[in-house]
């Protein structure tokens, strides 16, 4: 009985697999029913080239029997045909398709030979960019614009991944238009030949990617190299003797006025300087600062307004005073080469006359100082006179305590 079994389960193998070769046989010859049917090598290689409102294809070829390539988008719906003359090696076929919608593209890409057949597809991706995508585009940002010696310096921040550089178009001082391209990698660019208050405009490139054929550029922004104001160095600072000078009163030297002494009472301490005992006044001290600057403002403080009260608003204290500069002094002190930066006038808080006591609103005001505010207009200058045109009880003479002068530098001599 088993070896019945055994040979009814061994003639069902059989047939079966007699009849499963039937039925591949059966498919395999409708698969080449008219004729086998022919790939032509396909695309290889393939890349995608973003571009504005149009993209770039490329891709290598090998099959030498293409004459070919079609290329399909936006479901099949629009196609292009390009004619390939092949070598006997891989060629390199590259196709710009133009007018193109700013979205998201795929496309597909296949070879045909002389006898009609077509190879397998390729496909590729990306993203055609356009308006939108530039308008989103950012400027390089700017960290500070500084000037010195007839030079703006450009500090940039880091720039965005997809930057490429940056684009600067200035007029220098002689009227003569130049461009400067600025590198991702440049983290300081240097514009020769302006001067303060002139402007520039700059534009910064873009790329969305390595490959793209199109560059996307801001609109151009303006800048201005502007002041920054700073304290000047008074370490440079020197006496300018002209021949119209007064002299100094006793071993109180011109140099006082800046040394940061408020305290110093005595004659010589370095609180406070004074002109030579009727000298007259108006009166002036001629000073050299040792770098060429254009100066926003200046500042002058009293003598006595932490000792010596009874000073503040009396005796030689200016109540008049004027601020000239040049560049170029006359040594007889003839002002004809300078220029007035400004005037002011102090007003005593109390309104109290000189020589009564001062009040806490008095010395309060004294303290902070008297200040002249410089014209934008005003030229650069390196030499300043402290001129005082009235003291307080019409002396004649006069003294100050200290003194700030504040600009930036835009050359050292």
């Amino acid at each position: 009985m088993k070896i019945i079994m055994k040979c009814v389960f061994a003639y069902i193998c059989i047939s079966c697999l007699l009849f499963s070769c039937r039925k591949q046989d059966h498919f395999y010859k409708e698969f080449l029913e008219g004729g086998e049917i022919i790939y032509t090598g396909k695309a290889d290689s393939v890349l995608f080239h973003p571009g504005k409102n149009r993209a770039q294809l490329s891709w290598r070829i090998k099959d030498p029997n293409i004459i070919q390539m079609k290329v399909y988008w936006n479901s099949n719906l629009d196609s292009l045909t390009i004619d390939v003359n092949k070598t006997d090696g891989v060629d390199s076929i590259g196709v710009v398709i133009e007018d193109l919608e700013e979205r998201f593209y795929s496309f597909d890409i296949y070879s045909i030979n002389a006898e009609g057949d077509r190879s397998i597809k390729s496909t590729v991706e990306g993203q055609v960019y356009g308006d939108e995508y530039q308008q989103n585009r950012f400027h390089r940002a700017i960290e500070s614009i500084s000037f010195f010696d007839d030079q703006a310096i450009v500090l940039w921040f880091n720039p965005e991944s997809n930057e490429v550089g940056s684009e600067i178009r200035y007029t220098n001082a002689d009227g003569v238009e130049a461009t400067v391209f600025v590198p991702t990698t440049e983290t300081s660019t240097t514009l020769d030949n302006v001067a303060l208050g002139d402007t520039f405009d700059y534009r910064t490139w873009h790329r969305p990617d390595s490959l793209a054929i199109d560059t996307f550029y801001t609109n151009f922004k303006t800048e201005e190299i502007r002041l920054i104001e700073r304290e000047l160095d008074y370490a440079r600072f020197a006496a300018h003797k002209l021949d119209n000078d007064p002299g100094d009163f006793g071993v109180n030297r011109v140099p006082f006025l800046w040394n940061g002494d408020f305290e110093g009472a005595t004659s010589g301490s370095g609180g406070w300087y004074r002109t030579a005992t009727n000298s007259g006044v108006p009166n002036q001290v001629t000073i050299d600062m040792g770098v060429v600057a254009k100066l926003t403002r200046f500042k002058f403080w009293q003598r006595g307004v932490i000792t010596e009260h009874g000073l503040l608003y009396a005796n030689a204290s200016p109540k008049k005073i004027e601020l000239w500069g040049t560049d170029n002094p006359d040594p007889d002190g003839d002002y004809a080469n300078w220029y007035k930066l400004g005037e002011h006038e102090v007003v005593r808080p109390s309104g109290l006359s000189p020589g009564q006591p001062v009040t806490a609103e008095d010395i309060a005001a004294a303290q902070e100082g008297h200040e002249i505010t410089i014209s934008m207009d005003a030229p650069v200058v390196r030499f300043i006179r402290i001129r005082a045109m009235e003291t307080f009880e019409n002396q004649p003479h006069f003294f100050l305590g200290n003194i700030g002068v504040f600009g930036q530098v835009v050359r050292v001599e």
